[in-house]
């Protein structure tokens, strides 16, 4: 469970560019160079070290395939890296940046989910990855994600889209809500430290900013939004329920950290209006347009590339 989970995570990050990716026989010659993007090459090396991760998860699968089947895998996964490079490099012109600790954290929720630092390493040392090798996958993976969120918030979306969503939707957008903010930090001996301060009438935000791990909120001053009932993770949650509008928690903890939560609205279903779920809907309708448009923008990445692939 633990190698598929994590093979997962660092073939596909959060941007759905895998490819069903096998071993090739051995009397398939490979030159060195398979790809070349803008003067970029990717290697044999790179191209079998993804296709020894994927197989790990389904060696029957692989086990049954022909030749002819192998090479078109072989084809898929070229296909498959050539894009992830194209956006990666799109990503670097856009002078999207990603910080060594935005990496370390994503290793560090990672290794939460092994129940020792000898199961981690045996996982990956399984699925032939290095952590060094991981570290690179990872920094490409969230500057792509970032890539697309910047691109995402540039989307002209009208307040029209908006109602016309909410009127189809407010039926199961319309239930007891909260509005909370935290602040995730990785012991409970920082958490305790950041409560402190809080009670000396420091700001929230301000300690947020300073303080949180989590990078998609802590320029925000922490703020998660709007979550509905069992949207959340349940530890945040429970604790969340049980604070009045302005108050804050006592050191949650989740296996990203310890939190700590701050409640900054509670509504009830009757209460709810298409104001109380704007941006919420706004973030919906800005999401499902881009899908829409996503496939059109990678063309356009493509064809102002320029790239050679090796077929098989």
């Amino acid at each position: 469970m633990y190698i598929k989970w994590i093979i997962i995570l660092i073939i596909t990050g959060s941007l759905g560019y895998m490819a069903p990716v096998l071993l090739a026989e051995d009397s398939l010659q490979i030159p060195d160079v398979v790809a070349t993007i803008n003067g970029h090459n990717i290697t044999r090396e790179e191209m079998e070290r993804r296709m020894a991760q994927s197989r790990a998860m389904d060696p029957g699968r692989f086990d049954a395939m022909d030749i002819e089947q192998r090479k078109k895998a072989i084809g898929r996964t070229i296909s498959d890296m050539i894009v992830r490079e194209v956006v990666y490099q799109e990503a670097l012109k856009k002078k999207i940046v990603v910080t060594d600790r935005e990496v370390d954290l994503n290793l560090e929720g990672i290794k939460r989910q092994f129940p020792s630092e000898e199961a981690f390493r045996k996982t990956f040392a399984d699925a032939r990855i290095t952590i060094t090798a991981w570290k690179k996958e990872t920094r490409q993976n969230l500057m792509a994600i970032k890539l697309e969120d910047l691109m995402k918030d540039e989307l002209q979306i009208t307040d029209s889209e908006i109602a016309d969503y909410y009127e189809k939707n407010k039926t199961s957008l319309n239930k007891d809500s909260i509005n909370i903010s935290h602040i995730l930090v990785e012991t409970e001996k920082e958490a305790k430290k950041v409560i402190k301060e809080l009670k000396k009438k420091k700001d929230f935000k301000a300690l947020a900013k300073k303080y949180s791990l989590d990078t998609f909120t802590k320029d925000k001053g922490g703020n998660l939004g709007w979550y509905g009932k069992g949207e959340l993770l349940k530890e945040v949650e429970d604790a969340a329920y049980s604070l009045s509008p302005g108050q804050t928690s006592a050191p949650v903890k989740s296996r990203y950290g310890y939190h700590i939560i701050r409640l900054e609205e509670k509504k009830a279903a009757s209460e709810q209006t298409l104001e109380d779920h704007r941006e919420h809907v706004s973030s919906i309708v800005r999401q499902a347009k881009w899908q829409q448009l996503r496939p059109t923008w990678l063309q356009g990445l493509m064809i102002n590339a320029t790239v050679w692939k090796w077929s098989p």
